[in-house]
């Protein structure tokens, strides 16, 4: 993935992309807490600050960017404390500047506020929060599945038959998501300016990624739309 020279943290050596994602999930590690049964405790939301010189914070930010550090993170995190993904607390990251690497861990509350603008069908033009989870699930009314026993952490479409009623998930990976189409299918397309169209369920990991701007497709085939808008919220 890269490395980093030994400007960063003052010495020869180079820091490479496996000692960041180290160093990063050593550092919440701190904030573990034991719980009654001593199961693994962790604040809810983390903000995680990089620090490194001036020269070196623009590739600080490049690794930031990724969404596959925040997977790194958490997966080394969870190794390293024995615990299950869903005890770990959300991330986002960010980079300052510093006279050496060192990673601040902050607790935070409400660290990154989500909203879609929906675009066409039934609930066009009304705003929907994004819930501070890691997994989000989207689609046509409140419950889907054969019982009924799933529900929508987002309803985008409550009349609209061409929206599947389980239409797609939204993962959260650290400053921004990823989505995945489920029974939407091909139907479900992320577009971005200046480029083309993106099919979650034909990329090589079955996820796109999302960041502010971008939008979510739900078509028919035949003309009829319903659009995501994701946006981050100032503050």
């Amino acid at each position: 993935m890269g490395w980093l020279q030994g400007w960063l943290t003052g010495g020869d050596s180079e820091l490479g992309w496996d000692d960041l994602i180290d160093r990063i999930a050593g550092a919440i590690a701190q904030r573990r807490q034991f719980g009654r049964k001593g199961e693994s405790v962790f604040p809810a939301e983390v903000q995680v600050t990089v620090i490194a010189p001036a020269q070196g914070l623009d590739v600080i930010r490049g690794f930031l960017e990724e969404a596959e550090l925040d997977r790194r993170v958490q997966a080394e995190l969870a190794n390293r404390c024995d615990c299950e993904l869903s005890a770990l607390p959300l991330c986002t990251y960010t980079a300052a500047e510093g006279p050496r690497l060192d990673v601040q861990i902050d607790e935070r509350q409400g660290i990154a506020s989500w909203q879609i603008e929906v675009g066409g069908g039934d609930r066009a033009g009304d705003r929907l929060d994004v819930p501070n989870k890691r997994e989000l699930r989207f689609g046509r009314g409140q419950w889907h599945g054969g019982d009924a026993q799933f529900r929508n952490d987002l309803i985008v479409s409550t009349n609209d038959a061409f929206v599947s009623r389980r239409a797609g998930r939204l993962f959260r990976v650290g400053h921004s998501f990823e989505v995945e189409a489920l029974d939407q299918g091909d139907f479900l397309t992320v577009h971005r300016k200046g480029e083309s169209r993106i099919r979650p369920a034909r990329s090589a990991s079955g996820r796109v990624t999302l960041r502010s701007g971008d939008e979510i497709e739900l078509s028919s085939g035949t003309g009829q739309t319903v659009r995501l808008v994701f946006r981050r919220l100032p503050g």
